[in-house]
């Protein structure tokens, strides 16, 4: 600091030697509205790049706010249906499986396709599956979940022998539930796209009821797309304020 004050002494001296009086207080008077001009922009820039991220900081909570809300509402619907559509499908499980991304393949870029198992509706006399077996689980490990038939039909259904020849790490993950004999899949498609699978696990020899099980997955389906439809036109209600 002291040196930059010496800096400026000296150069004042060597205007009032060269240029004299007058033109030395012009000099130091035009630069000293630069300095100020310059400052003042930069503070009021500064001020500028501070609001517009405290503006971004307060939509991102917002987003998430209405994300976190809607998830909740939509699980809360989607568990009092399977709750209560259980009985009237006669199934002893139904579990809701969700894809979503996982990490890429480091040479391909291709993304893997993994699934959660996130709610699990059973009925008293089955133990449970412990849906903590299906965290982050990669889709293709499993044949059955994979294979045309269940993922290019809306319902799907497989004996325990059929899953068996196909499918040994869908077995091994059911083994505790040895009781289970037949296995239905229902989709649930959003635009256009599965969004996620229902499993309906039923005993031997259970007479299926498939309406009723086409039933359960249209209202989960409906309850979905009608919490991503209204989350879809939140996020275009704000955009459209934000271009105003």
């Amino acid at each position: 600091m002291l040196n930059f004050f010496k800096g400026i002494v000296d150069w004042i001296s060597e205007k009032l030697n060269k240029e004299g009086i007058k033109k030395t207080v012009t000099a130091i008077l035009l630069a000293g509205f630069i300095f100020m001009t310059f400052s003042t922009f930069e503070n009021d820039l500064l001020h500028k790049f501070n609001t517009i991220s405290d503006i971004r900081a307060t939509e991102a909570a917002e987003d998430h706010q209405s994300l976190y809300i809607a998830s909740r509402d939509m699980y809360t619907q989607i568990k009092r249906i399977m709750r209560g559509e259980r009985a009237v499908t006669g199934a002893d499980y139904i579990l809701l499986l969700e894809y979503h991304n996982g990490s890429e393949n480091i040479a391909t870029r291709y993304q893997f396709c993994k699934f959660d198992v996130t709610i699990e509706e059973l009925s008293d006399s089955v133990p449970y599956i412990h849906i903590d077996n299906f965290k982050d689980e990669n889709l293709y490990k499993y044949d059955i979940l994979s294979s045309d038939k269940v993922t290019k039909s809306k319902m799907s259904s497989f004996t325990l022998e059929e899953i068996a020849s196909i499918d040994r790490n869908l077995m091994f993950t059911l083994r505790p539930n040895d009781h289970t004999q037949q296995i239905v899949f229902y989709n649930i498609q959003y635009n256009g796209m599965t969004a996620g699978t229902l499993m309906f696990m039923y005993k031997k020899d259970y007479d299926i009821d498939y309406r009723a099980i086409a039933n359960c997955g249209a209202d989960i389906e409906a309850v979905m797309t009608d919490a991503l439809v209204k989350h879809e036109q939140y996020m275009k209600a704000k955009n459209k304020n934000r271009r105003r």
